[in-house]
């Protein structure tokens, strides 16, 4: 069962129930001199009010809050384009701003979480961007997962740093931030997911904890601005298309436990020069390096088992 990660337990949504007029129904307001009211008119409909918020049960209160608005709610009335659909964008009624207890972690109203018993998923971020430091608690609960899209098409992000509490962060985590130019994870994580980091064009500074043994599908693809890559001596498998579409790309990630480089995994690295295989590799997938134009020089392992078709092609 799904908790509010606050130790608050007044409703979440309590201030936002009601919410300021947009310019567009304040500019329709009366003035003062085309309608007005007496001090006792007034007086007896603040009290009426008062006494209709009273009255009104806390589920109602509850309810009524969760209730989009309507500049914010797209059309429809189901599915992702309606109110559940809503509800994924603007965070759940599970979803509360939260308190860090790391010093030195972005500050607390900059995330949204979920929060499961002991441990809290983040599930959005809503700061303003720079050097983005993930808390490792809040509340006093350790943070132990990011979801999918919780940083997605951020272009305020430049930097990211996940502390060691995190045991999983979903695909698309981070993909599409244009601006981000640092990662560094110290998540004792397996795996970077599928398209983690794909299409962050700026980013040029990636650390990796030793525990990782797989490069996700597409989980580097696109990233521009990285040339070089220091691979820890964990990763055994570098996954589809991974590091595909690098510009400036110049030597293939080094490890001494890699074993597999699948299919297209550094396709279209255009000024990818030369490829040292590591003694360790036991397969190349098809189109692995294909479409690598300025790449002279490949040294194979002896112990190559089985490597796949087009491997090399539309080379010089």
């Amino acid at each position: 069962m799904l908790t509010a990660c606050s130790g608050d337990t007044s409703s979440p949504d309590a201030d936002t129930s009601q919410s300021a007029p947009s310019s567009e129904e304040s500019a329709e307001l009366p003035t003062d001199t085309e309608s007005s009211f007496s001090d006792k008119e007034s007086a007896e409909s603040s009290s009426s009010a008062e006494e209709n918020t009273e009255s009104s049960s806390p589920d109602e209160q509850s309810e009524a809050s969760l209730a989009p608005p309507s500049d914010l709610a797209p059309e429809g009335d189901d599915g992702a384009n309606g109110i559940d659909g809503w509800y994924d964008r603007y965070h759940d009624r599970d979803n509360e701003k939260t308190s860090s207890s790391d010093e030195s972690a972005s500050p607390e109203e900059d995330f949204f979480c979920r929060s499961y018993g002991e441990t809290v998923t983040i599930t959005s971020y809503i700061g303003k961007g720079g050097n983005v430091v993930v808390p490792s608690e809040i509340n006093s609960k350790k943070v132990t997962a990011i979801s999918g899209k919780a940083f997605f098409k951020n272009s305020s992000i430049t930097g990211i740093v996940i502390p060691e509490t995190v045991e999983e962060f979903d695909y698309m985590n981070f993909s599409n931030c244009t601006n981000l130019a640092s990662v560094d994870i110290k998540a004792k994580i397996a795996e970077i997911p599928e398209t983690a980091f794909y299409n962050c064009t700026a980013l040029s500074t990636v650390l990796l904890p030793d525990t990782v043994t797989v490069i996700g599908e597409r989980a580097f693809m696109n990233c521009e601005g990285i040339e070089s890559f220091i691979l820890p001596d964990s990763v055994k498998e570098i996954k589809a298309y991974a590091f595909s579409d690098r510009e400036n790309l110049k030597a293939v990630p080094y490890s001494k436990s890699l074993e597999k480089i699948d299919e297209g995994a550094f396709d279209m690295c255009m000024s990818l020069t030369e490829a040292e295989i590591p003694e360790s590799v036991r397969e190349i997938g098809n189109r692995a390096f294909d479409h690598c134009p300025k790449l002279k020089r490949v040294i194979l392992p002896e112990g190559l088992e089985k490597i796949g078709d087009n491997t090399f092609l539309h080379k010089r």
